[in-house]
């Protein structure tokens, strides 16, 4: 498995790169659904109480990472892996403390811009319904990690963490409680995946 491992992460620079367009991409949403539905900036920077932000959020991502944990030994181990398990997550296992935890910290600030803050209030702008916009925008934000959808269960998973994700700032009203869970989630699975869980049957 290690030397599988090896092959599947790409230079850092890649990396960074990659989460620099998709910064780009994310705060261009945002702006074109401010200027054109007069969206306030504050559905982007309001931080809200701070222990309600931190409870929600270290809550959340706690909570969404049990009930990955839970799905696996209850059910998914059993299952083939091309059913729910993606490779390309462990390369992330490979990363330093440091760069892991400024790459999990961006593409949770990143994603949570563009389909909470934009997308998702911008669904909310145009339907008028809340439930609709969370699970519209949940559902963009699984069609987004394309390779989930070749796994189907792996594609439920990130619908219900999606859907998760946006109750949470849609509840909170802070899109620091969806960071502060969406990353805290990101980083255990990978702790989990160095300690050989969540990993199928031939992998472990």
């Amino acid at each position: 498995m290690e030397e599988a491992k090896s092959h599947l992460l790409p230079p850092l620079w890649v990396l960074y790169l990659g989460q620099a367009l998709l910064g780009a991409l994310a705060f261009a949403a945002f702006w074109w659904v401010h200027t054109r539905y007069h969206l306030p900036w504050e559905a982007l920077t309001r931080v809200g109480p701070p222990g309600q932000v931190l409870a929600f959020g270290i809550g959340g991502g706690a909570g969404l990472i049990a009930f990955v944990a839970a799905t696996y030994f209850l059910l998914l181990r059993r299952l083939p892996e091309r059913f729910w398990f993606d490779p390309a997550v462990l390369a992330l296992t490979e990363l330093s403390g440091l760069h892991l935890f400024f790459l999990l910290l961006l593409t949770a600030l990143i994603e949570e811009t563009l389909f909470r803050a934009a997308l998702q209030n911008l669904l909310l702008l145009r339907l008028g319904s809340v439930p609709v916009a969370i699970g519209a925008a949940a559902a963009l934000f699984t069609g987004a990690h394309l390779r989930y959808l070749a796994r189907p269960l792996l594609a439920g998973m990130a619908l219900i963490l999606g859907g998760a994700l946006g109750w949470l700032y849609w509840y909170t009203g802070s899109l620091w409680t969806a960071v502060i869970a969406h990353f805290l989630y990101d980083l255990l699975a990978v702790q989990l995946l160095k300690k050989g869980w969540l990993l199928p049957k031939e992998a472990d």
